[in-house]
């Protein structure tokens, strides 16, 4: 518990936000034909990722515009089905960004030291460069040496959900049984522990085959006294709303299994 706060204070370098004003933009990837529209409020960043390049920006994207400034999500197909990976963008100084992904039980290093530009206005098929591969299909899959898979269980105090829990550097991932059936495996969940910490996921319906994925990306990010807040996007049109606020959480050793979540509680996020 106590290695746990200690990430969650963690320090970051202080640099130039790419999220440094409120109005939307479209976010080229240089060496890709992806593009991220996106806008902020507050602290926070959102938008939408068109990662297969079809002019498609309903894979919705949220993190922190201010210290740290970061996007994540759980990928998803234009059928609504989740792909593997949790993803995180991890926006640097020289505009540059770092790619990482989870499944909930390993860290991957999918790009480092990518350029990206910005443009005024939300993206459109005039920002389409077809000439170029997609992030997602050149990912380097780097398997980050992680000490511990998932040993913490972060249980909600006033809902039956808990989030299975493990750190890789400054990276925080795992699974969200957002659902309080004991399902580890579908809502894979990632972020970091530069203040404010937090975790972002699409979640998804457990199913035969492939999992679909619930309407918002939602995002914890945690406050001190061990409280959290929750942050949703459906993208720039749907803007961001805050569902929970100044909720209190613990954490115990020992990756979460079924029969953890107090299903005597409400589920933080009903249908």
């Amino acid at each position: 518990m106590k290695k746990l706060v200690i990430l969650l204070l963690g320090l970051t370098v202080a640099f130039i936000s790419p999220f440094s004003q409120a109005a939307p933009r479209c976010m080229h990837l240089t060496n890709y034909c992806d593009t991220i529209e996106f806008d902020t409020s507050g602290s926070l960043a959102y938008g939408g990722w068109d990662w297969l390049c079809w002019g498609d920006w309903t894979t919705s994207v949220l993190g922190n515009a201010k210290k740290s400034p970061d996007l994540a999500t759980h990928l998803v197909y234009e059928d609504m089905w989740l792909v593997d990976y949790s993803t995180e963008f991890l926006f640097k100084s020289g505009k540059l960004f770092d790619l990482w992904g989870t499944d909930g039980q390993y860290v991957f290093s999918f790009q480092t030291d990518q350029p990206f530009t910005i443009t005024k206005g939300a993206c459109g098929f005039r920002d389409l460069d077809l000439g170029k591969p997609s992030l997602m299909s050149r990912r380097n899959k780097t398997k980050v040496p992680v000490k511990d898979t998932p040993n913490r269980c972060l249980h909600f105090t006033n809902f039956c959900d808990t989030i299975t829990l493990g750190n890789s550097g400054n990276l925080l991932y795992g699974n969200w049984d957002w659902q309080c059936i004991g399902d580890y495996t579908t809502s894979s969940i990632i972020g970091n522990t530069a203040p404010p910490a937090q975790l972002t996921t699409r979640p998804g319906y457990p199913s035969s085959g492939y999992p679909y994925a619930y309407a918002y990306t939602a995002q914890f990010s945690f406050r001190p006294e061990k409280l959290f807040d929750l942050y949703m996007t459906s993208g720039v049109s749907g803007g961001v709303f805050q569902v929970r606020s100044q909720q209190p959480y613990t954490v115990s050793n020992g990756a979460c299994a079924e029969g953890n979540g107090d299903t005597s509680k409400p589920r933080m996020i009903e249908r």
